[in-house]
């Protein structure tokens, strides 16, 4: 009995966003149809991009720098923007030597 090898890929498109309404969105009017097979006949998930879900203040935008430096990682770190507005919250910012 052989062993299937079963293979994964990650692709990273930076700037492009898979919203709810993707009417009129730069990637529903453009022609995509390499990405339109992957997008359709292959398993796929959306991960979100922004906000606590990588580290960020809610409602805060991301960018490529935090998405990847939380793509596998596998846990949520605090982003230096929620450690700064967490520690001047607490008052431990004054604490801090310069």
């Amino acid at each position: 009995m052989s062993e299937s090898i079963r293979r994964a890929m990650l692709i990273i498109l930076d700037g492009v966003g898979l919203g709810e309404s993707e009417d009129n969105s730069g990637l529903s009017l453009a022609n995509t149809p390499n990405l339109d097979v992957l997008l359709n006949d292959y398993p796929m998930s959306k991960i979100d991009a922004s906000g606590n879900s990588v580290g960020l203040p809610e409602g805060q935008m991301g960018n490529s720098e935090v998405g990847h430096m939380v793509i596998g990682c596998g846990q949520i770190f605090k982003q230096d923007l929620v450690v700064i507005n967490e520690s001047i919250r607490d008052k431990s910012f004054l604490l801090m030597k310069v």
